[in-house]
Order: C-alpha cells, then structure tokens, then sequence
C-alpha cells in the first residue's frame, strides 16, 4: 500500500529536479544581462593625480642616492642618472621581452657599465645589529673597535653621504611616465638606509671618545635628510623607508639624550615634530602612487592578453586560463569602467579621509574594508571585483606605522626633557603629567613603577593580534650608568 503523502512527496521532488535547469538557467540569463552594460569612462578623482617634477635635476639628491654604491673614483649623481634611465627600460619591457630575458641581459649589462664594479656592502654585526628599542646604541657602545673597522669599510660611501646635502641641494623620489608593479622607482631608499646608519653609527662612536659637538652635527644631518625624503617622497615603499628611519634616527638621539643629560639639551631641537600638513601630504602623495600602480595592473588585465604570452598557461593550467581568456574577451562579469571607478574611488576616499588626520584615517578605512568583507559575493561586475579585491590589499598597518610618528616624536622629545632637568626616576611619571602633552600621548602613556622607563601604547599594536617586534614599539629607557 503506498501512502498517499509520500506519493505526492516523489511528485514534489521529481517537479523540483526536473525545474532545477530552468531555475539555474533563468539565474544565469539574469546575471549575465547584469553585467552586460558597463559604465562610461570616468576622469580620475583630482586628489588622485599623479604629483609632477619640480626640482631640477641637478639639484636633486634622488639621483646620488641611486648611484651612492658605483665604483670609487665615479660621480655618484652621473651614475644615478644612468641608473634611473636604465630602470625605466625595465620597467617599460613587454612580457615577451622579460620572459626571453634578451633585453634583460643587455640591461644589465649597460648597468655595469655606468657602475662599475659596485662597492661592497658591509654586513653583520655591530653595525646592523637586531632590531632594538634604542636603534642600536647599546650594541654599538659595547663594540667601539669594531664598529669603527666597519665603518671604515664603508667609507667611500659615507664620503659620498656627506656630500649629499650641499647647499642648495634637495630631493624628490622620481616616477616613471606609467608607474606599474615592475617599477622599481625606489632604489634610492637602499641608499638612504646606508647614509642613516653611517651618521647614526658615527654620531654614537663621536659621542663615546668625547665628541658630543660631532656627534649632534651628525645626528642632524640625519635629520636633515629624513625630512628632504619625507617632503619629496612618492613611493610607498619610500614612505615606509622614510618614517623608519626617522625613528631610528630619533631613537639614537634619545638613547644618547637618556646617557647624558648635557647632551639632551642640545640633541632636543632635532625633534622638532614633523608638522602634521607633511606627513598627510606624503600619504597622498604615496596613495595617490599606488591607486596608478594598480590601475595601469587592471587595465593591462583588461586588454585580455593571450595566456600563453603572459605565463598563465604554467600559472593556472590550459583549460583554466582558457576559459579566464575567453570570459575576459567576451565581458562576462568583468566590466572595465566600472572596476575602474570602483577602483578610483576607494584610493579617493582614503586620501580625502586623510583631511581628519592619519589616526581618523585608520579607523575610516578598517570600516570600509570589513564592509567590503562582509558583502561577499556580488551580482553585478562578479569577477571585475574580484580583481578589485586583489588590487587593493590592506594599508592598515602602514597608515598606522605613519600614525605612530608623531607620538614617537613627542614621546622621545619627553624623555629628553626628562633627562635635562635631571628628573629624579621615582618623580618622573608625576612630573610627566605636568607637562604638556598631546591628549593622544597622555592617554597611551605607562610608566613603570621604578620611572626607570615608559612605553607608550601604538596604533600599529592595535592593528596586530601577535606581539609587535621592538623596533616598532614606543619604549624609552633610562640605562643604568646614565650619568646623574
């Protein structure tokens, strides 16, 4: 006997089954006719724009820096010059051209030439020395001798370090016409990091025999420098160079200030806070940098090259790149325009979002990204936001290592003050809250029990679930031999 339910039960299935084509059909017409019209061309958002050249060249450090390890006996600057020539030519190759590696060879062959034999860098310790709080100073301290042969190896490239910033000299980074993901516009910081260690290194050897007049006027041509790079970087990656070796540089001269109260005092005006309108405007510019990296990334994957020129055969698999060739050519849930603006429009936001500050600026764009997480799948333009979502990776943790700055810039000027007056450890977290200071230091401010150190709690801490290393945190500590 069948019962009547389960009979009606079969009916019901076997009608779902057999409607499932059409309902997965009518789906699938509906998607496509989605994404079947695209949104006209739209300008690029002004605050995007691409910052122009206004430094004449031979006035521009950039280019010294890039030949800064050419052969002893050449014009650095000369060397740079046909260094960053020879960079554009590689950064403007075709894909058929870096895979049969032809122009390559010829390429670096013509660097050669112009550099000569390069000077050899000078690695291990103590002169780089492990990520520190106090930017290597104590390892330094304790192996003078072999600091100073270090350094002495070195020395053609410190020659040329402190030449760099004659009178009437300035820098501004250099871009390419059409900066792409293989632009390598940012050799100089290479050249910039060994010029910082080489004053830093020499101003805590200056210091150590006896030289404190010597080892401020190094610490300030350090200074020096890190702001020409800040004002005239364009590149993230000069940017995030930049604000890392203003700290090292900061927290050599707090770690000298801490040992030696006299010296405080003259060390101080050298943490003249970077004003907030820079550091803001060196984040636009540095946006503004990436948003055209990664257009000119999307609208070369727009033009559908051929798989098998571009390398996806061997990435995804024939078939797979096939089909990714096919639907691309066709316009199936990739519209251009439209990812374009989308694109334009997320860099625009964060830039403009800037006009409240790098901390406001944080917190804006974590909000947008766990929106856009918490979309998920999208109707229309499926596959263009896919690429969208490769194209913008998260910049939290650099937005909040540029935040950090300004709180490391006062809290070091802090510790300074502290070591000036002679302030006596048990009343240092008492006379700390007299002065002063930011709403965001005195909130993120802790001392510990003995006033013998502070740390000050960062953005960048906040952004991460595991322990930050040291070299990224803000922590000032009084040594014990630290002169009275």
């Amino acid at each position: 006997m069948t019962l009547p339910w389960l009979s009606r039960s079969v009916v019901v299935a076997v009608g779902l089954v057999g409607a499932l084509p059409v309902v997965l059909l009518a789906v699938a017409t509906a998607w496509m006719g989605s994404n079947l019209k695209d949104i006209a061309p739209r300008p690029r958002p002004a605050v995007l724009q691409l910052p122009q050249a206004t430094l004449p060249d031979d006035r521009n450090a950039f280019f010294a820096l890039l030949g800064l390890p050419a052969e002893a006996g050449r014009d650095a600057a000369t060397v740079g010059h046909a260094v960053w020539q020879i960079e554009l030519a590689r950064g403007a190759l075709s894909p058929q051209d870096r895979r049969a590696a032809t122009r390559y060879v010829e390429l670096n062959a013509q660097d050669a030439a112009a550099t000569g034999p390069r000077l050899p860098g000078v690695n291990g310790a103590p002169l780089h020395c492990k990520p520190a709080a106090d930017g290597c100073v104590a390892e330094w301290l304790a192996q003078p001798s072999a600091l100073a042969a270090q350094r002495q190896q070195m020395a053609v490239v410190g020659e040329r370090c402190d030449a760099l910033w004659a009178p009437g000299m300035g820098f501004e980074e250099r871009l390419p016409a059409r900066p792409g993901p293989t632009n390598a516009s940012w050799l100089h910081v290479s050249g910039a990091v060994r010029c910082s260690i080489w004053w830093r290194s020499g101003a805590v050897l200056a210091w150590q025999q006896g030289r404190p007049q010597e080892a401020t006027a190094l610490l300030g041509q350090a200074m020096r420098m890190n702001t020409a790079l800040l004002a005239g970087g364009q590149s993230q990656v000069s940017n995030l160079v930049t604000v890392s070796i203003i700290r090292d540089t900061q927290a050599t001269i707090a770690a000298l200030g801490l040992r030696d109260p006299a010296l405080a005092t003259t060390l101080a005006p050298l943490l003249a806070a970077v004003p907030d309108e820079v550091q803001v405007a060196a984040t636009r510019r540095w946006m503004a940098v990436e948003a055209a990296v990664g257009r000119n990334a999307l609208a070369d994957v727009f033009e559908c090259p051929d798989p098998g020129e571009t390398g996806l055969d061997q990435m995804l698999g024939w078939l797979a790149a096939r089909f990714n060739h096919w639907q691309c050519r066709h316009r199936i849930g990739i519209q251009p325009e439209r990812t374009l603006a989308l694109f334009d429009d997320f860099w625009a936001a964060n830039a403009e979002a800037l006009g409240a500050g790098l901390p406001a600026a944080v917190q804006q764009l974590q909000a947008r990204q766990q929106q856009a997480e918490a979309v998920g799948w999208r109707w229309q333009n499926t596959f263009g936001q896919v690429l969208l979502d490769v194209a913008v990776p998260s910049y939290q943790h650099d937005l909040r290592q540029a935040a950090d700055l300004p709180l490391y810039t006062e809290a070091a000027a802090l510790a300074l003050a502290a070591s000036a007056q002679r302030v006596p450890a048990a009343e240092r977290a008492a006379w700390a809250q007299r002065q002063p200071l930011s709403a965001p230091l005195r909130e993120r401010l802790l001392w510990d029990a003995s006033g013998q150190s502070f740390t000050v709690r960062t953005w960048y801490e906040e952004g991460r679930a595991a322990p930050i290393e040291p070299r990224r945190a803000i922590r000032f500590e009084w040594p014990a031999n630290a002169q009275g």
